[in-house]
């Protein structure tokens, strides 16, 4: 069986009056010690932790912290209220490691004035940052948010779907290069929230649209430096359910290439592995 976590999402843990916090973690050191989990997290704003209260915190069984940074741009964080600098983001991810506990960022590309440059900035900041985990939650108009106000005004426009993919292609392969593990892209389907939604990059599989996308463009460019024809690929078992692209969708591309179905397998490496079968 697969061990099980205890999460305290949907808000800033931290920001919770203290004596709830150390209940709540209290009563999920219970849950460790007697095997029913096996870790606690939670998620919180960057300006909702001093390194002092994480450490008090990991004292009473928290072991990693996600924190909701969104983006680095003081420009997009002041336009989104967020009242708090990049300065304070780099702090708190500190913190959370002075404390000893895991760390991951949850970032938003395409807030107001947020554009692929500031997105790239914002991949380059993490990668610097190296946090354990990144989770990508591209921005959507959810109805009665100050954010539908603006988009009702004509003041904002999401990123359309294709642009959002490609975006967050280039973003995911750099941190890709950099090790950093991407567990999440776009929000899951909860009823409240898809009634809610009024327009964005929404899609029931924007990972794999994007891991698609990383994957054919990693092969193509290893391609290029081979004479066409037939070829042999041997694909990381991790990527197997991305090879071919959200149903099938480069499966003529990589036939184009020289691959097929017999000449692929799968292995547990790190990377791709091609052979010409040319004589």
């Amino acid at each position: 069986s697969r061990p099980l976590e205890l999460a305290f999402f949907g808000g800033s843990f931290t920001a919770l009056p203290r004596d709830w916090q150390l209940k709540f973690l209290d009563l999920a050191t219970r849950y460790k010690h007697n095997g029913l989990i096996t870790s606690v997290r939670c998620s919180t704003r960057p300006d909702c932790c001093s390194w002092k209260d994480l450490a008090v915190l990991a004292r009473h069984g928290l072991d990693l912290v996600e924190l909701g940074v969104q983006t680095f741009c003081p420009r997009v964080l002041q336009i989104c209220n967020r009242r708090y600098d990049p300065e304070v983001i780099e702090s708190a991810s500190q913190g959370v490691r002075r404390a000893g506990m895991g760390l991951g960022l949850q970032l938003l590309p395409g807030l107001p004035e947020h554009d692929h440059q500031k997105w790239l900035q914002d991949v380059q900041r993490t990668c610097h940052i190296n946090p354990d985990f990144v989770r990508i939650y591209p921005c959507l108009v959810l109805a009665g948010t100050p954010l539908h106000r603006m988009y009702q005004q004509g003041q904002f426009v999401p990123w359309s779907l294709r642009e959002t993919v490609q975006a967050l292609s280039r973003g995911y392969l750099r941190l890709w290069a950099a090790g950093i593990p991407v567990v999440r892209m776009g929000l899951h389907p909860e009823p409240d929230m898809m009634q809610a939604l009024v327009d964005g990059p929404w899609h029931p599989a924007l990972g794999s649209l994007v891991r698609g996308k990383v994957i054919f463009a990693l092969i193509h460019a290893l391609c290029l430096h081979m004479p066409p024809g037939p070829k042999s690929l041997i694909c990381p078992k991790a990527l197997q359910g991305d090879l071919w692209g959200y149903r099938g969708a480069y499966r003529r591309r990589l036939y184009r290439l020289g691959f097929t179905t017999q000449r692929i397998s799968y292995d547990h490496c790190s990377r791709f592995e091609i052979t010409s079968l040319e004589s």
